[in-house]
């Protein structure tokens, strides 16, 4: 994947996974594929669209997204220990993360 990639769309493709992403990515669209699960997202990111996909956890870099990344995870079979560390994590005093 070229290293100066900002934009990444391949939604519905049936893609199971995806390779390591350049650091310097700032939209990544991959709804309606077969996911499982995402490699480190870079902190840059700006857009992350992977609704309709098979997540059940997600990378730990998520919560380091600034909080105005938009991020959209909608129709995933995301695991309750997923769900809970998400609800903990982003009602935590001083989290301003997306």
């Amino acid at each position: 994947m070229p290293s100066g990639l900002k934009e990444l769309i391949v939604s519905g493709n049936r893609l199971t996974s995806l390779p390591v992403l350049p650091s310097e990515l700032k939209e990544l669209m991959v709804s309606g594929n077969r996911l499982t699960s995402l490699p480190m997202l870079p902190s840059g990111l700006l857009s992350l669209s992977v609704y309709r996909n098979q997540l059940t956890r997600l990378p730990e870099s998520l919560i380091h997204l600034s909080s105005e990344t938009t991020v959209n995870l909608e129709g995933n079979p995301l695991s309750e220990r997923t769900l809970q560390a998400l609800r903990e994590i982003t009602s935590a005093p001083g989290y301003s993360g997306p």
